[in-house]
């Protein structure tokens, strides 16, 4: 095995207090910020649904798909030539024009509604594509340009536990104010979190590696050399399988939050109902990711990971043995959570497998193929609840990604590189 700066003896780590953990606790403020403000998130699809009905409210998730889709691969090439920081700066920028817009098409004359709501979940779409993958690669990059891989796996379950706790502050500062303000009005709260957190990552500097060493040569097979983001899908079975199953995945059970949000819209859980749902969820979705970095400690990521595509599978196909509100309720907090550990696995298994320089492209280059999955599906999910309640579709989403978890599992010899794959040729 390569000797690797993520190799070196704990004993010659930094301490506490070294550059690396205090580049680590500025993604942990930004993400804190934004979610301690995000009060409207909860109810992007109430305002969907208030303003165009609930099939309506289901082609809007389809238009922030598309743009996601569109803006996924040119994001990531951009910010592995240009910088990972303006990039995800600019995302921030575009979700706030997205808040801004959205309770605003509640105001307009009915004509002009639907345009106006299909702009703001545009730019919704658009500014996480900007920011999803390529804030993670810059995470990354940064720590092991500072000696410090290890700390890889914390990083992601820390940012979703950080992310979580501003989420419990902003579901108690719903349930308190629910009564009082204008939930359109949490809407530009939101907004005002999401450009402090742009200022708090202009603040976090920006290192870049040209070595093609993935984060630690003894997880996977053999390194990933430098090559386009494509091409480095299929140099490697173990991120080949990862992508087919997060694609699989991502088709049957990737808007499983906003069907389980517009199900409770058209339940008799209230305003106050749903900001106390959103605080349980949120103390959950706190302790998973942590538990889930342990669990890494002791378990492989792809054992983790098909258990807990197996768990939420189930889960939201059992929604079609009954009709109870008490069920609704208890699904949609375990499917929170079991997301929020799956993801945080996820993500730091396919880091393990990415090279440096082109980390942002490939990122992009699964979210492309993930995002277009969620397109389908949502276009699907649109025509289904004009003749299925939001559980019924629930119910078949679960029973659709049971297959999902078996991919996983796929002998690597079965996923040779086809003809018309890209070539692996170096840069």
């Amino acid at each position: 095995m390569c000797s690797t700066v993520a190799d070196s003896p704990r004993s010659t780590r930094p301490g506490p207090a070294s550059p690396q953990r205090t580049f680590l606790r500025r993604f942990y403020l930004a993400s804190f910020l934004a979610e301690a403000t995000n009060l409207a998130m909860p109810f992007k699809m109430w305002l969907a649904v208030g303003c165009l009905g609930v099939a309506g409210s289901a082609m809007m998730l389809a238009i922030e798909q598309f743009a996601s889709l569109v803006l996924e691969v040119p994001g990531g090439v951009w910010a592995d030539r240009y910088g990972r920081k303006p990039t995800v700066v600019a995302g921030h920028l575009i979700v706030v024009l997205g808040w801004l817009l959205a309770p605003a098409a509640s105001l307009l004359p009915h004509a002009a509604r639907p345009p106006a709501m299909a702009a703001a979940f545009a730019m919704f779409g658009a500014g996480s594509a900007l920011i999803s993958g390529t804030q993670e690669a810059w995470a990354v990059d940064g720590l092991r340009a500072g000696g410090r891989a290890d700390l890889v796996s914390s990083y992601f379950g820390r940012d979703r536990f950080w992310a979580s706790s501003g989420g419990l502050l902003a579901s108690l500062a719903v349930l308190v104010l629910a009564a009082r303000v204008d939930i359109r009005l949490f809407s530009v709260v939101t907004g005002l979190g999401e450009i402090v957190a742009a200022v708090v990552l202009l603040h976090v500097p920006e290192e870049r590696l040209t070595s093609s060493q993935p984060i630690s040569a003894a997880t996977v097979s053999a390194p990933i050399p430098e090559q386009g983001g494509s091409a480095m899908l299929w140099s490697h079975p173990e991120l080949w399988s990862l992508t087919l199953a997060l694609v699989w995945l991502a088709a049957a059970l990737g808007l499983s939050t906003e069907v389980f949000q517009l199900a409770l819209a058209c339940s008799r859980v209230g305003t106050h109902g749903f900001a106390a749902l959103e605080l349980a969820a949120n103390g959950l979705g706190a302790v998973a990711p942590l538990a889930a970095v342990m669990l890494l400690e002791r378990y492989s990521p792809k054992s983790l990971l098909t258990t807990a595509i197996a768990t939420l599978a189930l889960l939201a196909a059992s929604l079609c043995t009954g009709n109870r509100q008490g069920q609704l309720v208890a699904t949609y907090l375990l499917v929170r959570t079991c997301s929020r550990a799956l993801y945080t696995v996820a993500d730091h298994f396919q880091h393990q497998l990415l090279a440096s320089s082109q980390r942002a492209t490939a990122s992009s280059a699964i979210n492309f193929l993930v995002a277009a999955a969620q397109l389908g599906s949502a276009m699907v999910i649109a025509c289904l609840l004009r003749s299925y309640s939001p559980r019924a579709v629930l119910a078949m989403m679960g029973l659709l990604a049971l297959p999902a978890a078996a991919l996983l599992m796929i002998p690597h010899g079965l996923l040779r590189k086809p003809a018309w794959a890209p070539s692996e040729t170096c840069a």
